[in-house]
């Protein structure tokens, strides 16, 4: 994968041989009031792999176990984390865990308010 000029001058190679995941400024400052308790930083982990697996045309959804290894958590502490957001209304799951397919309107929405934007309009 060639790695632009701006994704180099922010982080050396060795931590981008498995690739990078775009993250929002607007969720950086929104994360401190959005994700908030002591599973914050999990729960961080867990809409990051949910978005890094996200890619047009993307043949099936992603298992738990495979969003689970990719965040670095274990299948029961990324299904808690999950479940937690879920019931934050920041991501909706739909399937099953051999076929997650994960939203995050509701964390879009989240960011929005927490920025002062209102809601959101368009996808």
């Amino acid at each position: 994968m060639a790695l632009s000029e701006t994704v180099l001058a922010k982080w050396p190679r060795e931590v981008l041989d498995e690739g990078f995941c775009p993250y929002p400024k607007r969720l950086i400052r929104a994360a401190p009031r959005v994700l908030k308790g002591p599973n914050a930083m999990e729960q961080l982990a867990v809409i990051l792999c949910v978005i890094d697996y996200k890619r047009p045309g993307a043949e099936r959804p992603p298992s738990l176990g495979f969003l689970a290894f990719g965040s670095g958590l274990s299948t029961d502490v990324f299904r808690e984390r999950l479940t937690e957001l879920q019931q934050a209304e920041l991501l909706e799951v739909r399937g099953t865990e051999e076929a997650l397919e994960v939203t995050v309107f509701g964390l879009v929405r989240a960011i929005l308010v927490s920025s002062g934007l209102g809601e959101l309009t368009t996808n």
